[in-house]
């Protein structure tokens, strides 16, 4: 399941909004419908025919410039948008392959120094999934959220979460909306925040926020936790 869209799961239920067993069965539906988008099997993800299908295959660009100058270069074209605002110097957009394509050729002709065209299994965080967020509303139709013990921020308006009738309607919106990583960092750093930690495999995340705060003129710590003696390492450091 992408880092993403478990991680905010993981939020939530951290914050005691949702019970263990439904964390639990969202979790699995999460993985088994990943597990069928990797197939090309969501049919309600794509709202077009096989071919357009596989054509969103092979369709993210990673772009290294500035996050206004990358909106700014792919505003005239049709399916093609901002995915991920990962770090300074790195936007990801998300779309058709073509759309995608010629969105790099934009932002090139922008002043983009690279772009890199990433093979993923779909259009994430874009429109086209728009009907995958259908399907997770009905699945979350059927949980009871409660109130925030401790608010999080989400990553859909890097804004905090503090009503429960908030929660429901942003966790729709992930699958098909930008994920705005830097300026939910960057939202909690302005309230004294300055020590993350990331679980799950690799270091993506801190070297996502070494760059924010460094563009920022903050020391921000990140420590990654990849296996238990990672957690016991920050346990005792914390």
């Amino acid at each position: 399941m992408g880092y993403v869209t478990y991680d905010y799961y993981k939020s939530i239920y951290g914050e005691d909004s949702m019970p263990e067993t439904d964390f639990n069965r969202l979790s699995w539906e999460a993985c088994d419908w990943i597990d069928n988008l990797t197939l090309n099997k969501l049919k309600f993800a794509f709202p077009t025919n096989e071919d357009d299908i596989e054509a969103v295959r092979r369709c993210v660009c990673k772009l290294i410039e500035i996050a206004g100058q990358i909106e700014a270069a792919i505003a005239g074209i049709a399916e093609v948008q901002v995915a991920n605002y990962n770090c300074p110097g790195q936007i990801v957009i998300s779309g058709k392959k073509e759309a995608v394509e010629a969105g790099a050729e934009k932002c090139k002709e922008a002043g983009a120094k690279r772009a890199v065209m990433l093979n993923v299994s779909g259009p994430f965080h874009s429109d086209l999934l728009k009907g995958a967020g259908t399907k997770l509303a009905r699945v979350l139709d059927g949980i009871e959220f409660r109130k925030p013990e401790i608010p999080y921020v989400a990553n859909v308006t890097a804004g905090y979460i503090t009503e429960v009738e908030d929660i429901q309607p942003l966790l729709v919106r992930q699958v098909s909306t930008s994920v705005r990583w830097q300026q939910s960092v960057e939202t909690m750093v302005s309230d004294g925040v300055d020590t993350f930690i990331e679980i799950g495999p690799g270091r993506t995340l801190a070297g996502f926020n070494k760059k924010i705060g460094k563009a920022i003129g903050k020391e921000l710590t990140t420590y990654s936790v990849g296996t238990l003696a990672d957690m016991e390492t920050v346990i005792e450091k914390c």
